[in-house]
């Protein structure tokens, strides 16, 4: 009888210098990635087919149709994000003595929130909510959200959207250890 391999794990865990740093990979869901390219092909053609009518001397109704080309290209900023956080996205946790940094980096672009960590209280796993109870599109395509949270004075902030909740209990105990928060 074969065994199933034991999972390793997506994060990677690096010290030095006084600071733990934590990076773990967006998911990379085929299905997400492949629906997301064909949507985004179909909106391209939707979108420049609407910007050649709208040039067009006998086009009616011209006002309607910029305010549609406002929405579809917001629309199509959005999945398209969506698709490039699915395909580069990671989150990169910073632990040092005084300060808990987290990034949400896209390449070279990153999106960095640092907390005070004598303000940080509660570091702890939560359960994944279920598709219908994220807040927002993002956290459905595991761009915001996660499964270690922390409360940061009258505010949760979850963050780990990309480790499962075993994998997330292991990297509480971590960053516990290393702030010497062993409660």
């Amino acid at each position: 009888m074969k065994l199933v391999e034991v999972s390793k794990g997506r994060a990677t865990v690096s010290s030095g210098a006084g600071a733990l740093e934590i990076v773990i990979p967006s998911r990379k869901n085929i299905f997400v990635l492949v629906f997301l390219f064909a949507w985004l092909g179909g909106w391209y053609f939707g979108e420049t087919s609407a910007i050649k009518s709208l040039f067009q001397p006998t086009a009616h109704d011209q006002w309607f149709l910029m305010f549609w080309l406002l929405g579809w290209s917001v629309g199509g900023v959005f999945v398209g994000f969506s698709w490039l956080w699915n395909l580069l996205g990671k989150e990169v946790l910073i632990v040092r003595s005084d300060v808990l940094i987290y990034q949400r980096a896209l390449g070279p672009f990153k999106l960095t929130r640092s907390y005070d960590l004598a303000h940080v209280k509660d570091l702890r796993t939560t359960p994944s909510p279920s598709f219908m109870q994220r807040q927002n599109g993002f956290g459905a395509l595991g761009v915001s959200g996660g499964q270690i949270a922390f409360d940061y004075g009258a505010k949760t902030i979850n963050i780990g959207a990309g480790v499962d909740e075993a994998e997330a209990k292991g990297l509480v105990e971590m960053v516990k250890q290393h702030t010497g928060r062993n409660k």
